[in-house]
C-alpha cells in the first residue's frame, strides 16, 4: 500500500516500522486512525491520539497514550 495523502511521510514510515515489527498490516492502523480521528484532524486526535487509544467516551484522556509511537505500541 502506498502512503495515503492524509498521513505525513514521517508518520507513515513509523507506521510501516510497527507493522513490520508486529507482522501486521499498515492498512489496519491507517483505517483505525481515519475512522477514529481522520488521522489526527478531529477531536483528541489533534492532541496526538490519532488511533483513539486512551480516549474514553467519558472522563479525561489518558496522557500516557499520547503520540504516535504510544498509539501504535498499544494498538499493535
Amino acid at each position: 500500500m502506498s502512503r495515503p495523502a492524509w498521513i505525513p511521510a514521517d508518520q507513515w514510515d513509523t507506521l510501516l516500522a510497527y507493522a513490520a515489527r508486529y507482522d501486521s498490516y499498515p492498512e489496519v492502523y491507517a483505517a483505525i486512525g481515519w475512522w477514529e480521528t481522520h488521522w489526527g484532524s478531529l477531536g483528541a486526535g489533534r492532541e496526538g491520539y490519532m488511533l483513539g487509544v486512551g480516549v474514553p467516551a467519558h472522563g479525561a484522556v489518558q496522557t500516557q497514550y499520547a503520540g504516535l509511537t504510544a498509539q501504535l505500541n498499544w494498538t499493535a
